[in-house]
């Protein structure tokens, strides 16, 4: 790999034309017009900072490594203008992208905004909404079923809808077919923290069990025969069909039987994932990045963290060359079309 400065300088010279006297402007190229750095080096901004988790500082110290004259303001403007390029791309993954799943998986981490003025810190909800081959990524103040059902839009409430049991998801949330995480469904059991001794004895069994019809479920997709959907279902009611005596643990029970429909959704759509962890993947990013760098400064830098990580962990789902991709939209060589190519 070679790294060279790019310093060429663009000079306009006007010119007059002798028999009309019309004045004509020099033309600029089109990707440093009203900014002072090429298309790769804004690329390479946005690429470092949102994919390479590099802060200011660390981008600063990089460029300037290099003998490239920048300040943190202009690091800031690139990021803003790629963050208004990647627009579309945004728009078109929550229309195209939306319209071309088959189902759709959902989950929320904390997000801050910090005012520049007043210093002022805002909580918010970061959300992601995708499935295997698409991310789309939305900060809003709060984190409720309204919410959910307009970041779905009309097309998306159509759809399969996986997530975990909180009540944004519940009965409000618009979605005809819902299937509830096990992951989380089992953790309920882990939570229950018996005292005696016996009590103990008995969650060890009971999430045993549990164990063991998540391995025979997770079994289901690539195969889905109507002697494992039988299986399933037999293993399900044996299961929450049980007293233990352990009050606590025979309510939980109860409540995982009230649940079955959401929770063996997967038996009628075998394509459904029976778990959310594909969510919870996509949120580690924003994470790492929260943790080191801080909180966002506005809502334009909002907007920024949610165009750029929806369309470079799109990319990243659907093969593609992350660098390459994300500088072919930016400067427009590239249509929005390419991250949704492979659909679920």
């Amino acid at each position: 790999m070679m790294i060279k400065r790019n310093n060429v300088a663009y000079h306009a010279k006007t010119k007059q034309c002798d028999n009309c006297g019309r004045i004509s402007k020099a033309s600029f190229p089109k990707d440093t017009k009203g900014v002072s750095f090429d298309s790769t080096i804004q690329t390479l901004v946005s690429y470092m900072k949102f994919d390479g988790r590099f802060t200011h500082p660390l981008l600063y110290r990089f460029f300037t490594g290099f003998g490239i004259r920048i300040s943190y303001g202009e690091i800031t403007t690139i990021m803003q203008r790629n963050s208004d390029k990647l627009a579309p791309s945004l728009k078109h993954l929550r229309t195209t992208g939306i319209t071309l799943s088959r189902y759709l998986q959902s989950d929320a981490t904390g997000s801050k905004r910090k005012h520049k003025r007043t210093g002022k810190i805002v909580s918010g909800h970061l959300h992601i909404l995708g499935n295997s081959l698409l991310s789309i990524f939305k900060i809003t103040r709060r984190y409720n079923a309204q919410v959910m059902n307009k970041l779905l839009g009309s097309n998306g409430r159509k759809k399969p809808f996986v997530s975990d049991d909180g009540s944004p998801n519940g009965e409000c949330l618009a979605c005809k077919d819902k299937q509830l995480c096990w992951v989380h469904e089992i953790r309920h059991y882990k939570k229950l923290f018996p005292f005696f001794n016996n009590h103990q004895k008995l969650q060890k069994k009971i999430l045993g069990q549990w164990r063991k019809f998540y391995h025979v479920a997770k079994s289901y997709s690539p195969d889905p025969t109507v002697k494992k959907r039988e299986d399933i279902e037999s293993m399900f009611a044996r299961i929450t069909s049980q007293k233990t005596g352990y009050d606590l643990l025979d309510k939980q029970l109860r409540l995982t039987r009230k649940k079955e429909d959401r929770l063996l959704l997967f038996l009628k759509y075998p394509f459904l994932p029976i778990q959310n962890n594909q969510c919870e993947q996509d949120l580690r990013e924003f994470v790492i990045i929260r943790k080191i760098s801080g909180e966002t400064k506005s809502t334009a830098g909002d907007r920024s963290i949610e165009r750029h990580l929806s369309v470079i962990q799109t990319a990243k789902k659907q093969g593609l060359d992350v660098f390459q991709t994300l500088h072919g939209l930016l400067t427009g060589e590239l249509s929005p079309a390419i991250l949704t190519a492979k659909s679920v």
